[in-house]
């Protein structure tokens, strides 16, 4: 039965009661006896009793006007409730109602399937246990903030997914209603990635930018100066050979050799650089071990001078002429610059998850603070 007619309904017999009880009390008061004539003639003779008898009209008009506001919130909650349903079930973000203490009421599918749980799982737990240990205290403290602020509460954290995998997620979180609150969030976790390598591919741009400029610098000075000389020495070989000084000749040309071999090797110089860390090479498993024995025989090292790692080192897989330019060349200068005999020099390694890393140290003289930028520009040394 519709509400408001089951309103009206009664609300009609509740009014009828009125001048039943009317009549009854009336009775009462003369000490008549109860009978069909007696309560007919009180209904007859006293005006107020047709007052009485509207009741029932009134009291069901306003007993269907209640019924019909009924109705309207009833509808009304009826579409509410299926807006919300719909909004569930066809969203692609994390829905969920909780209570003020996290307690997790309702979810919608797309929340249990990126976190790789059924609903019924996750109605058993608190939002904070889906949150990686890390993330808990701010968590915690956005939850305790959502139940005293006024407007919606946004933040970051990350979500433990059943198999181990954090779900990074953006959250905002309505004020709450009656002890709950809605929680919407989205998953980030690919976008954060992208701005990561985003930032990478920026920071080596700027890098690049770095380095076109001291190709730049090269190419305008330390190029420039053996061209210069060797541009010199051939006026010098013209002058000698017209005043026929055959020995300036022979040893003019041997400078220009010299200054010919400069420049070639600042150009294979600028070549290899440019291609360090784009071409990697051919791979090959490595036993740093023997590797490193390799190295240090191929060494011209004084007979003073100690090249130290330990024998347990790890095998990798790597390029092996690139690897050998690394140790070659920190080797070198560390045994070509070392100040004072007898000297050492000492490699070391140490696990850093899915990465070596490896330090090459010596006793020799150091580096100042103030020159630690200037030794990794291009074909700079302290000297230079």
């Amino acid at each position: 039965m519709r509400t408001s007619l089951r309103y009206t309904l009664w609300g009609f017999i509740f009014g009828l009661t009125f001048p039943v009880c009317g009549i009854l009390l009336k009775l009462l008061v003369d000490g008549e006896g109860l009978s069909w004539a007696n309560m007919i003639e009180i209904q007859s003779n006293n005006s107020l009793m047709w007052v009485i008898d509207s009741a029932p009209f009134f009291l069901g008009l306003f007993a269907w006007m209640a019924g019909i506001r009924q109705e309207w919130g009833e509808n009304m909650n009826r579409e509410t409730e299926s807006d919300v349903e719909h909004l569930f079930r066809i969203s692609r973000d994390l829905l969920c109602v909780c209570q003020g203490d996290g307690n997790i009421l309702r979810l919608n599918l797309t929340f249990a399937a990126l976190l790789g749980y059924t609903q019924e799982e996750l109605r058993e737990k608190k939002i904070t246990d889906l949150v990686c240990e890390a993330d808990k205290g701010f968590t915690l403290a956005a939850l305790e903030a959502v139940n005293t602020a006024e407007g919606d509460t946004h933040f970051e954290n990350r979500l433990t997914c059943k198999d181990g995998r954090l779900l990074r997620v953006e959250w905002s979180l309505s004020p709450p209603m009656n002890g709950k609150f809605l929680a919407i969030g989205r998953d980030i976790t690919l976008k954060r990635k992208a701005d990561a390598q985003l930032k990478m591919y920026a920071e080596s741009l700027e890098r690049s930018v770095t380095e076109l400029d001291q190709f730049a610098y090269v190419v305008s000075h330390d190029l420039k100066a053996p061209l210069r000389g060797i541009y010199s020495l051939a006026d010098f070989i013209e002058e000698d050979l017209a005043e026929g000084d055959h020995a300036l000749v022979i040893k003019n040309l041997d400078l220009l050799k010299k200054r010919a071999a400069r420049m070639q090797n600042l150009i294979m110089g600028v070549l290899d650089y440019s291609r360090a860390g784009k071409e990697l090479g051919d791979r090959i498993t490595i036993d740093l071990g023997e590797f490193l024995k390799e190295i240090v025989d191929a060494l011209v090292i004084p007979i003073d001078f100690k090249v130290e790692f330990s024998p347990e080192l790890p095998t990798i897989f790597f390029n092996p002429t690139k690897l050998q330019q690394v140790f070659q060349n920190l080797l070198s200068n560390a045994i070509q610059y070392h100040d004072r005999n007898p000297g050492k020099v000492v490699i070391t390694c140490k696990s850093r998850g899915n990465f070596w890393e490896f330090s090459v140290s010596d006793d020799g003289p150091g580096i100042p603070q103030q020159f630690h930028t200037q030794v990794f520009t291009m074909f700079r040394t302290l000297k230079s």
